[in-house]
């Protein structure tokens, strides 16, 4: 197997996973988002 078969395959699990939370908790994910976009434009201001 080469490196870039596992890349994809490692990218795909990651894909898999993201869905699945999203879809069992999509406030969560919404208020994570939010969270971070706050975090990242306080210090994009500093």
């Amino acid at each position: 197997m080469t490196a870039w078969k596992r890349t994809q395959d490692a990218a795909y699990s990651i894909e898999e996973t993201l869905e699945d939370v999203i879809t069992q908790r999509p406030l969560a994910t919404v208020g994570l988002a939010l969270g971070l976009g706050f975090l990242i434009g306080v210090t994009w201001r500093r």
